[in-house]
């Protein structure tokens, strides 16, 4: 049986289109590669600042007077607009697929990061893994303009260092887009940020001489955590609370913690944290809300500096328990800064209240920013040494014996 035309016409038309590649394609050599994005507030606008690649100098293995990156900034009414005109200074149009940073100033971050989300999270063209960060203390378009050392690429710097440092560093935190977004969405729950900070001039940093140096004069730095009401930037915890926070909310995978000795001026014990598990149980009783954290820390020792016989049992029982002692306190410390100072639940214990007594819940949900300070807390800290490392005693001990 022949084919009718219209048919055959139809076959080739679909033909034609599947062979007909993307249609909304552009080639590499017309656009500006973005790497981070730094989001302030000039007025009642956006001011949008973006790190672009310099493709030719990332590729040369050659030293040039160039830089590996640009930096361009706009102002409009929405991120987008601000993006958008920044047609008319960068001489491509910016390609934002391979974002890695996300930072917003600290003044932004104060007045609410809500309606940013909305365009980081709706937009087409970006993916999802990028850091959202906070610039300590200054503007986002200033930590951007910094030229690192090791890494061409800052944004990239910035991004190895926090996967690091969530890795080895308990203050420091991966923090997602999707982590802020079910923290705000979620009842009785608020997000943190990891901060970044400029060590040194930042106008300085801006100079390629800054990464000429066998000690770069300014430097980016991954700091402390940024705490969140919703979406309005309600302060920072100092490092140690930071890494508290991390123990609480059972993100530890490796880290280091540090006693000084007993009846010594100076001089201490570090452990190498290597596994670390917490979980949190709430009770209601009579009305009042009660919040249990456990925390289970194996660690082997690191090094020593006191004068100990670490060979005898008694010896290493005693040592954990000077660790157990350091970690209530600094846990205890970052849940009574949250609670009497900050005022924010980044801790979950509304989320783990509503999934423990729901009906209790009902009656509290709405005023929940003030009924969390006052929710009584119970740490319980169990540290158990699993190494002592290649050798036993310490040095110490025979030097000062």
């Amino acid at each position: 049986m022949k084919q009718k035309p219209l048919l055959k016409l139809a076959t080739l038309s679909l033909c034609a289109l599947l062979l007909s590649g993307c249609w909304s394609k552009r080639e590499l050599n017309e656009l500006g590669i973005v790497t981070a994005i730094g989001i302030d507030l000039q007025d009642d606008q956006y001011k949008v600042t973006v790190q672009v690649i310099n493709p030719s100098e990332v590729s040369s293995q050659e030293m040039t007077t160039r830089t590996a990156v640009s930096t361009y900034t706009a102002v409009g009414n929405s991120i987008f607009e601000a993006i958008r005109r920044l047609v008319t200074q960068t001489p491509r149009q910016v390609y934002m697929a391979h974002v890695r940073e996300i930072i917003f100033g600290e003044e932004m971050a104060k007045k609410g990061i809500g309606k940013a989300l909305d365009f980081l999270s709706r937009d087409h063209e970006m993916r999802t893994d990028f850091h959202l960060t906070v610039a300590e203390g200054m503007e986002a378009e200033d930590l951007l303009k910094v030229l690192t050392p090791l890494e061409r690429i800052p944004a990239e710097k910035a991004y190895s260092s926090i996967k690091a440092g969530e890795k080895y560093w308990a203050p420091v935190q991966s923090v997602k887009i999707s982590d802020v977004l079910s923290a705000m969405l979620s009842e009785g729950d608020n997000p943190v940020l990891t901060g970044m900070r400029v060590v040194g001039d930042p106008e300085q940093g801006s100079n390629l001489d800054n990464v000429e140096k066998v000690n770069s004069p300014t430097r980016i730095k991954i700091s402390r955590l940024a705490v969140f009401q919703k979406d309005h930037l309600a302060g920072w915890l100092t490092e140690n609370q930071s890494k508290g926070y991390s123990y609480i909310v059972d993100k530890v995978h490796s880290s280091a913690e540090f006693v000084p000795c007993k009846d010594a001026d100076k001089g201490g014990i570090t452990l190498e944290v290597f596994d670390s598990t917490s979980s949190m149980e709430a009770v209601v009783q009579a009305g009042n809300p009660k919040v249990t954290i456990s925390i289970n820390i194996e660690a082997g020792i690191a090094e020593v500096e006191c004068p100990l016989k670490l060979s005898e049992t008694a010896v290493i029982h005693q040592v954990e328990k000077q660790f157990e002692k350091r970690m209530n306190n600094m846990v205890t410390g970052t849940v009574e800064v949250l609670q009497q100072d900050l005022k924010s639940d980044v801790l979950g214990f509304g989320e783990l209240i509503h999934r423990t007594d729901k009906t209790y819940w009902k009656t509290v949900q709405e005023d929940w920013e003030n009924i969390f300070p006052d929710v009584e807390t119970d740490v319980k800290v169990n540290v158990k040494i699993k190494r002592t490392g290649t050798i036993v005693d310490s040095y110490q001990k025979d030097m000062e014996g």
